[in-house]
């Protein structure tokens, strides 16, 4: 009776062995949960990335990308004319633009008018000047990096009713074989544009001189080079 308890036990005992020493199973390794230093690589690519992104050019001060074209000053223009400014500029971030007449704000509504600003030219535009726009007008350009300005100076020449003048000697009188053709010359000095009109003297029944005591004349057409 003891024997079969002893062999009873013995083949527990084995049993109980065989099933501790059995090997735990293993995940296949494409199963494997991916690893944190595969996720802090991921951050850290990204954080360049975004480093890469957000780099912003170098701040540059307003300065002149012109000058030679702004040496002139001063502006006389006779009245009725356009006048226009300009102040070519750059800088980073890009610089903005203003005005002043007399070293005070200048607004559309302070001339008859108005003005135009176009800044793609960075540039003011008048029309039709007339005295009263006479003054110093300044551009200043500026962004948060720096400021420049320029000055220029308006002189409107108002104009004075006269009537036109003829330079002497002219036109001249010519001689010319018969059939060839002739030219005068005639030059004018005048402040509104003038209007020319050429006049040939005639004869009519034999006179050259009306009932109303004035030449007989015949105005002529205008002739344009390369016209028979």
């Amino acid at each position: 009776m003891w024997s079969w308890k002893c062999l009873l036990f013995w083949a527990v005992l084995v049993t109980a062995t065989l099933c501790t020493a059995r090997p735990a199973p293993t995940l296949p390794e494409q199963d494997a949960l991916p690893s944190s230093e595969d996720d802090d690589d991921d951050d850290d690519s990204s954080s360049e990335e975004k480093e890469t992104d957000n780099t912003k050019p170098n701040p540059v001060a307003p300065y002149w990308t012109s000058p030679e074209k702004m040496e002139k000053k001063l502006h006389a223009v006779p009245a009725a004319k356009t006048v226009k400014f300009k102040c070519p500029s750059s800088g980073t971030p890009n610089p903005t633009l203003r005005w002043l007449k007399n070293g005070k704000e200048f607004k559309p509504d302070h001339r008859i008018g108005g003005y135009k600003v176009r800044y793609a030219t960075w540039s003011i535009i008048m029309d039709s000047v007339v005295p009263s726009d006479k003054g110093n007008y300044t551009c200043i350009v500026e962004n948060e990096y720096g400021s420049i300005n320029h000055t220029y100076q308006l002189d409107v020449v108002e104009r004075s009713p006269h009537r036109p003048i003829l330079q002497a000697g002219l036109p001249a009188n010519k001689t010319v074989a018969l059939g060839s053709n002739v030219e005068f010359m005639c030059k004018v000095y005048s402040d509104p544009q003038p209007h020319i009109q050429w006049l040939k003297h005639i004869e009519v029944n034999g006179s050259k001189i009306g009932p109303d005591n004035l030449p007989y004349v015949q105005i002529l057409k205008p002739w344009k080079r390369g016209r028979p």
